[in-house]
């Protein structure tokens, strides 16, 4: 049995397709779909960097798995040089801190997707950011 570590295709491809139908939704308007859609494809930008895959099965194993959709937890899984990465090149690409920005999106998903029960306030431009980012930054961990 072998088995590698590394990024998961599968996972960010579904990351992709998430942040493609938020971009189709937020045509019409910015709102709860937007948002959720758009936070999802950040998690799976996030667990696709972390992966063992067993190349005799195909079978693969996320590592940055977590109880939830905190952002912040999911992150905080990930090998302290993939975090350290993230980090500096979001330093240097925005002068901002990504640790911030994670832990004011890290429960867009929780709270948004039943808005209707919340009235936390979001950062849209924070929130479109961190996607940006996480999908340069898997492009990036691919072409390394």
């Amino acid at each position: 049995m072998s088995k590698n570590s590394g990024v998961s295709g599968v996972i960010c491809f579904n990351a992709k397709k998430f942040m493609n139908s938020a971009a189709l939704i937020g045509e019409s308007g910015k709102s709860d779909p937007y948002f959720v859609n758009l936070v999802f494809a950040i998690e799976l930008f996030i667990k696709s960097v972390h992966v063992t895959i067993d190349s005799d099965t195909g079978k693969y194993e996320v590592h940055a798995r977590t109880r939830g959709h905190s952002l912040g937890e999911i992150f905080e899984n990930l090998p302290q040089e993939v975090k350290n990465k993230a980090i500096d090149l979001y330093n240097k690409q925005y002068g901002e801190s990504l640790s911030l920005h994670l832990a004011q999106i890290s429960d867009v998903f929780i709270e948004w997707r039943y808005s209707h029960e919340s009235n936390t306030k979001l950062n849209v431009q924070v929130l479109e950011q961190v996607a940006e980012f996480f999908d340069g930054f898997v492009k990036y961990v691919l072409n390394k």
